[in-house]
Parts: C-alpha cells; structure tokens; sequence
C-alpha cells in the first residue's frame, strides 16, 4: 500500500516512519508536518492510506478529511480519545491513540488493507454485472 503521514509532532513522525520501515506492505511516499503540503499529492490519487495526526490544537487533520473527499483510506492518529468519535464520524478506517505502537498500528494498516480489497471486489463486482443492471432515476 502506498503511504504518506501528516503528523504535526516531529517525533510522532519520526516514530510513525520507523514503525512502517518495519511493514513490508507499506510503501512509504511522503510524510508531512502540515496537512495542507499534502494536498498536491493526494489530488493525484495515487496513495491507499494516509496516516493523518489530530490535535485540539492543530485540526486540519480532520479539516481535510471533512473537506477533500479522500480516496484513499486513512487512519486518525489522536492525543486525545475525544477525538475517536471523529473517526468514525469521518468513516476512517481507525484511530490509533498516541502514543502509537508497532502492533496496534499493524492490526490498523491490516483492517485498512481488508477494506482496501473488499471496495476493489465490490467495484468490480457492481460493474461485471452489465448495464442492462444498472437502472437510472432519469
């Protein structure tokens, strides 16, 4: 999976990048300290999963993933747990509390991949049926 981190917090990112240098899965593009750097890059279309930071402080973490309609799957890194109802607000893949681990971020870049796949099988599966299946409201 292709992969970019915005993460205020130097060491968090540092962190972050350490923990996917050890996940033969992820491709590391790109990590950012603001999440606003990251907009060129994800208008491309070309990453499956963003590790996006959340802080009371600094929520263009969450502004992004409000306002762009992010194709890829991403995953809330929160220092605070108020911001885990977001998550599932914002219909991200999961949350993960700082300060991260290596298995909590795996078990996350793992259910991201599943779902990944299953939106691939199910895109695919809407459009083999044919289009005498697909009706209009027109």
């Amino acid at each position: 999976m292709r992969c970019i981190i915005i993460d205020s917090d130097s060491s968090s990112l540092e962190i972050t990048e350490s923990y996917l240098k050890k996940i033969e899965e992820i491709e590391l593009i790109q990590k950012f300290d603001h999440a606003l750097d990251a907009i060129p890059l994800l208008n491309k279309g070309s990453i499956d999963l963003i590790l996006l930071d959340v802080d009371k402080h600094y929520l263009l973490g969450i502004d992004l993933a409000k306002k762009k309609r992010l194709k890829a799957q991403f995953i809330l890194t929160i220092s605070q747990r108020e911001f885990g109802l977001d998550a599932y607000k914002l219909n991200a893949t999961d949350y993960l509390v700082k300060p991260i681990s290596l298995p909590s971020l795996k078990r996350a870049i793992c259910k991201a991949k599943k779902r990944c796949q299953s939106e691939q099988t199910f895109s695919v599966n809407i459009f083999s049926a044919g289009p005498e299946y697909i009706k209009s409201n027109k």
